[in-house]
Order: C-alpha cells, then structure tokens, then sequence
C-alpha cells in the first residue's frame, strides 16, 4: 500500500511478558518474536465458559466435554494447514482461559505464539537458502520452516496436556454461583476479575465458548426490546473488554438472541462480529495488516476533548478491530466499520453510514434513523477523515443533526507510536 497508510508505524511490541501461569513450551515464546520477521498484530483469547466444562480423572473423558473440544480441534488443530493460515497469523499469541462457575476469575489454562509462517514468508525463506540448500533443508528436515513444523507438533501435545491438566478434578470451582441473569452470573463476574487483555501481544480478538442465550430467558419479540435489555444487563455489568472483537460460539439460537449480546458486548466494549452453535465455527474477519493509533482533540462548541482512534485495516483496506473514543463528561465510544483507500496524497476513510446509530435500539431497515443526546455523537451517522503526514483530519456530522448550530464536530489527531489502546 502506498501514501498515508504505507508509513503507519505497526505498533506490536516484541517483548513477551508473563501471562500468569499459564502452560507453554520452551520453543513457543521463541516464535512470537523471530528476527526478521514481522510479530503478529493480533491476540486470539479463548474463554472457556466452565458451566460448560466438567472434570476428568484416570483417563476418562466425560462426553459433556465433547462440543467444546471439537470446537478447539477444529479451530486450532485442524488437519488442513491452510485452514489455521486462515484464522490466525503467522506468530499469534493464543491464550486458553476457563471462566470460572464460582466466579472467582479466570484460570489460564494454555497460552503461546503459533509457530508456523505464512506462504510468502516461507517463500522468502526458500530464496534466502538459495535452492540446493533450501532442498536439502525439506529433505534432511533442517532449517527454520521444518523448525516451525516440529514445533507445531509440540504445540499440539503442549495444548492436549494443559487441557488435561484443567480438566483435573482439584483445578475445577467446586462451587456454582448460580446463574441469574447475565450481569450477575459466575461467568461475567470471572471476565471482570481476570486479565483479559494484554496489548503487548497485539489487538485483542476474544472468541467466548458459552451458551449466552441461558441467560436472557424470555427475550422480548422485538429487536427494539432485546437490544434495550441488552444495554440494561451491560450497565449492571460493569465489563470493559477494551475494545475487543468479540465472537461467541456454542449459542442456542439466534435473532432476538444476537441483538440482545451484540448491545451487551457494543456497551461493554466489545464489538459483537458474529456467533454460532457448538458445532461449527463463526465467520472470522480477515485479520489486520496495519495498525496505527491516534490522539488528539475533537473541537465542541463549548471545549474541545480528547480523541482516540484505533485504526485497523486488512489486506484490502477494510476496517477491521477499529474504534474511536472521545471523553467529555463520559466516554462516547464507537466501533467503525468501512474502508480506506490510499494513493501518494494519502488515504481517505469511506464509512457505512451507520456509525453512531449502531447504538440506536430501533434500527432496521426501512425504519427511520433516531437523534438524540443520549446516544454517542446525537447519533450522526456519517465519521469521515483524511490521513496524511501520520495526521488525521476528519469530523462527525449528519445532514439531520446539528451540534448547536454546527453541521459538524471537527477533531485532528496524530500517530502514537507508544500508545496502547
């Protein structure tokens, strides 16, 4: 990519800092930082919701464990290689947590960098040796690609050993809290007390294996109705997963279901991407190709407040993990979606149209956009800027909304490269 976009600095730090005690093999942590190559932009976290999981002992499996292991087989062990390229990057940091049914926390149960490289990436390697040498690396099985392919065969033990290692009768809450309704229960109470997201290891992707829909009971009919309860749980619940993008496998179920955790998870600062059953795995986004991260000020009539933009791009420019956030006398906050398109004179972002109506409960189609100080921005739906120079110049506006008497909120804001956010 060129212009604006080819110079954001990709701010992923290569230092691997302790994640509790978590299990991982020596050779791991080694391939989140290899030299010469690029660490990964992105964390993937596995929560394990454990009114889901049941202990083992004496080499017994329980079948109630069944669906939540297919869905790590087929996620992180699967047979294709191509397959795990397509959900996860070269070097990304895996962490396996179980929330816990007392409510006590979370219990780290695997975590470590996948140690394989990209096509491209194994290519370049190939050229490097020059083609004898690369040949008599894949014959005698020697060199850095048949280094990555044995280690990923200790990942695999690695993995099965930690999680039979959790599933030990002594390691398990010997409690339940109880369910309720969702802000209360074990399994957001162990979200909230846990270190869920380190940004030394990159942009935080939490895939959650629970049953949510449990715990909405009776949903309203409309999608008005469950979105309002979803808020309403969200502001019980107090969870901040720092701007995460947010997936949720193993729920019964979907329509009025959906809306009401896309809003729990929108409030709670996550952004809902997409949810399936316990038998097959969501659609992932693509992960991020550049990461840059920007502060500054957004101008009001009355002051002028700070900004922060996450700006996240795939491959093709889409919009991907990428947020904006401006404190006034509370935090406004908005996930965005669109794409960036660049040339010499840098890039311009191109929205959905959506923006901040993502927090209107009565959205749909065919159905009239809502304006109102209650939701983030009055709920203007358009966010524009232009980078250029490591600077963005953009504003918040609506043909339907003025900010007392302005068509427009105005904001710059400059690259941080240290910022972790």
């Amino acid at each position: 990519m060129r212009g604006g976009l080819a110079a954001l600095a990709v701010i992923a730090a290569g230092v691997m800092l302790p994640f509790c005690n978590a299990a991982r093999g020596e050779n791991f942590d080694s391939f989140c930082a290899r030299p010469g190559f690029a660490p990964a932009l992105r964390q993937t976290i596995i929560v394990l919701d454990e009114q889901h999981v049941f202990a083992e002992g004496n080499d017994q499996r329980d079948a109630r464990n069944e669906g939540w292991r297919r869905f790590i087989g087929a996620f992180l062990l699967p047979n294709s290689g191509g397959t795990l390229e397509q959900n996860f990057l070269p070097r990304e940091r895996v962490t396996l947590l179980l929330a816990r049914k007392d409510g006590a926390g979370l219990t780290p149960v695997f975590s470590g960098c996948l140690p394989f490289f990209s096509p491209g990436e194994r290519a370049r390697i190939a050229t490097s040796n020059g083609g004898i040498q690369a040949a008599m690396n894949d014959f005698f099985g020697f060199g850095d690609v048949a280094g990555a392919k044995h280690a990923m065969d200790l990942f695999r033990i690695q993995l099965g050993n930690a999680v039979r290692a959790a599933l030990d009768p002594g390691m398990l809450s010997h409690s339940n809290q109880g369910q309720g309704g969702l802000a209360n229960s074990s399994l957001i109470n162990s979200l909230k007390q846990g270190a869920l997201v380190n940004f030394a290891y990159g942009l935080p992707r939490i895939v959650l294996y629970s049953d949510m829909q449990r715990f909405f009971g009776d949903l309203p009919p409309s999608a008005d109705g469950a979105r309002q309860l979803g808020f309403k749980q969200a502001a019980v619940a107090d969870l901040n997963l720092r701007n995460a993008e947010v997936y949720v496998v193993g729920v019964s179920g979907g329509g009025r279901g959906h809306d009401a955790l896309e809003s729990f998870f929108l409030a709670s600062h996550g952004d809902l991407i997409g949810t399936s059953s316990a038998a097959s795995l969501p659609a992932f986004l693509a992960p991020p190709r550049r990461v840059g991260r920007f502060q500054g000020l957004m101008v009001y009539p009355d002051n002028r407040y700070p900004i922060r933009v996450r700006l996240a791009v795939d491959e093709n420019g889409t919009l991907v993990n990428s947020w904006i956030s401006v404190q006034t006398s509370n935090e406004q906050f908005v996930p965005l979606h669109g794409t960036l398109t660049c040339n010499d004179d840098g890039c311009i972002f191109s929205g959905d149209q959506t923006f901040a109506q993502i927090w209107n409960t009565a959205r749909g189609a065919g159905r009239p956009p809502q304006f109102n100080p209650s939701l983030p921005f009055g709920g203007a739906r358009t966010f524009s800027f232009k980078l250029k120079d490591l600077r963005l110049t953009g504003s918040i506006s609506d043909s339907l909304v003025q900010f007392d008497g302005r068509p427009q909120l105005e904001f710059t804001a400059g690259l941080q490269p240290t910022a972790g956010f």
